[in-house]
């Protein structure tokens, strides 16, 4: 008898176990963009960025603040380069969409703009891409070694 409460026992903690660890490899990781935006700042010099508000976020990139959860969005203050960070958190996958055409115009509008008077900044901005991956698009316009450290920083944090 005490055998087969040992058996019964183990079993049962065995389940137990093997559930928490499934449970747990199926979970979505979902980024921190407070600790995104730290470690941007931390790895990359942003030299002359001004972070947008919700109304520049409109008015910049086109994006409906009623469709956002959360958001980090650098640009330059200067006006001299076309480098710029956007990481939106939409509200839902829906909102996503619309969010990633909004930025999509933003940067075909920068496309066009930088077509005659910057060539540098006319590549850089063929080289970007708009990106959605769950609630989450993303726009990243800077030099490769730079876009390549922060899509390393983006990219690990839904890991």
């Amino acid at each position: 008898m005490k055998k087969l409460i040992y058996i019964v026992i183990s079993c049962l903690l065995l389940v137990t176990v093997l559930c928490f660890s499934f449970k747990s490899k199926n979970q979505k990781k979902e980024p921190d963009l407070n600790q995104i935006k730290e470690q941007i700042e931390n790895q990359i010099k942003l030299k002359d960025m001004m972070e947008l508000d919700k109304n520049g976020l409109l008015e910049v990139c086109y994006v409906d603040s009623s469709k956002v959860k959360n958001f980090y969005a650098k640009i330059n203050e200067v006006g001299v380069n076309a480098d710029e960070i956007i990481i939106v958190e939409a509200i839902n996958e829906e909102a996503a969409e619309q969010i990633k055409n909004a930025i999509n115009k933003r940067r075909e509008d920068k496309l066009n703009q930088s077509e005659n008077y910057s060539p540098k900044d006319n590549e850089k901005i063929k080289k970007s891409t708009v990106n959605k991956k769950n609630n989450y698009v993303s726009f990243f316009v800077c030099d490769d070694e730079e876009k390549n450290k922060i899509e390393k920083i983006y990219s690990s944090s839904f890991e």
